[in-house]
């Protein structure tokens, strides 16, 4: 199996990502890498403790890395896509990474997107309590683990669009 444990080692962030426009992704990986984003406040701020901070860039040489970096949708090492080999790996390499998953949503609509797709949700549901993140709208924030039940499942009522 082509282990890539090293590398998840050296991110800060495994993505989960929801996007329309695959050149949004790229973008806001970039922004994320050269430190151009803002850290949300209350709970977010204090689990982050200072691990991120604006305008730094981030370390490693693959800071943020995805499914396709890990080669989590090889059919022939983990089986067709749904399959539970692959999000188990996922997972294990989301717990390896500095800071665990980050949602790259862009905007709240995408993120109240995301949250509605039950295959994205599936893919971070073992992810553990607290390394679960979301960027939008230019900050990085905590993601609700087991949010309540409203009008977007899975997304905080701040973000939710009415």
């Amino acid at each position: 199996m082509a282990d890539k444990s090293e590398l998840a080692k050296q991110a800060t962030f495994l993505v989960s990502k929801v996007s329309k426009d695959v050149y949004g992704v790229d973008t806001m990986t970039g922004n994320l890498e050269a430190g151009r984003f803002k850290i949300g406040a209350g709970a977010t701020e204090k689990k982050i403790g200072g691990r991120l901070s604006p305008g730094t860039k981030l370390g490693g040489m693959v800071p943020i890395i995805s499914d396709n970096h890990l080669l989590l949708h090889d059919k022939t090492l983990y089986g067709d896509h749904g399959s539970r080999k692959w999000k188990e790996w996922y997972t294990k390499y989301a717990g390896m990474t500095k800071m665990g998953v980050i949602i790259l949503a862009g905007t709240p609509e995408n993120f109240s997107e995301w949250a509605k797709s039950k295959a994205c949700r599936e893919e971070v549901a073992e992810v553990p309590d607290g390394r679960l993140w979301a960027f939008v709208d230019g900050y990085v924030r905590r993601a609700p683990q087991r949010p309540p039940r409203f009008a977007c499942p899975g997304v905080p009522r701040a973000l939710c669009p009415s």
